[in-house]
C-alpha cells in the first residue's frame, strides 16, 4: 500500500508517502525491502536508487548526505550537492563552492578545493594536483597512455606508469604488453607460452 518509484536495487526499492509536517503536506521518500516491509521510513525530500549499497539522499532542509541500506548515514547530510561520477561508488561533493571526493565509504578528498574530478578513480584531480589514491603518489599530471595511466612531473620530467586500478606497472612490463593489454607469459614447468590479460 505504498507508491513505489523504482525497481529493487541492493534489496531496496524507493517509495514515497504524503505526510503532514507542521501543518504542511509534503512527499517524503523511504525504502522497502523485497519482503514488502518498510526498511527506511519516509524522511527524505529526495532519494536515489541504491547503488553498491548506498543512496544519495536530500533532507527536508535541502542538505545532502549518503546512507547505507539500513538508513544509517555514512556521509552526514551537511552538503549542498552530491553528484555521481563515471565510476560507481565515487561521488563529488560540494559545500560553499568548495569540492571534495567521497569513495570507498569514506571522505577521500576533504571539501576544501575549487575543483575536483573523480571520473578516473583511483586517479583523482583536485585543483592542480593529481593523486593516485592506491599508492598516495601525487603528480602534476596523470594521463591515459595505452591501457595504462602515466603520472608525470614537468619540473624533473620523471614519470611512472600504473594499471587502471592504480597499482604500479613493473619495470619491463611496458615493453612486453601489447596495446590491448595482453602479455606473453611462460608457465615455467611445461615451457608453454600463453597470452595473459594483464588486468585479470
Amino acid at each position: 500500500d505504498v507508491k513505489a518509484n523504482s525497481e529493487f536495487h541492493d534489496g531496496r526499492a524507493v517509495f514515497s508517502e504524503r505526510v503532514v509536517t507542521n501543518g504542511n503536506k509534503m512527499r517524503l521518500y523511504g525504502a522497502i525491502g523485497t519482503d514488502g516491509v518498510v526498511k527506511i521510513r519516509p524522511q527524505f525530500k529526495k532519494m536515489e536508487d541504491f547503488k553498491n549499497g548506498v543512496s544519495v539522499v536530500q533532507m527536508p532542509n535541502g542538505k545532502y548526505g549518503i546512507i547505507n541500506i539500513h538508513g544509517k548515514f555514512i556521509l552526514n547530510p551537511i552538503y549542498s550537492k552530491i553528484e555521481d561520477t563515471l565510476k560507481p561508488g565515487v561521488y563529488e561533493i560540494m559545500n560553499d563552492y568548495k569540492y571534495g571526493i567521497f569513495a570507498d565509504g569514506r571522505l577521500i578528498i576533504p571539501v576544501e578545493y575549487s575543483s575536483v574530478d573523480g571520473n578516473d578513480y583511483p586517479f583523482i584531480t583536485f585543483d592542480y594536483t593529481h593523486l593516485n589514491v592506491t599508492t598516495g603518489e601525487k603528480w602534476q599530471s596523470i594521463l591515459p597512455e595505452w591501457h595504462f595511466m602515466q603520472g608525470t612531473n614537468g619540473v624533473n620530467h620523471n614519470s611512472k606508469y600504473y594499471y587502471k586500478d592504480g597499482t604500479p606497472v613493473k619495470e619491463g612490463d611496458l615493453s612486453n604488453i601489447s596495446s590491448k593489454g595482453l602479455k606473453l607469459v611462460s608457465d615455467g614447468s611445461s615451457k608453454k607460452v600463453v597470452l595473459k590479460d594483464t588486468h585479470t
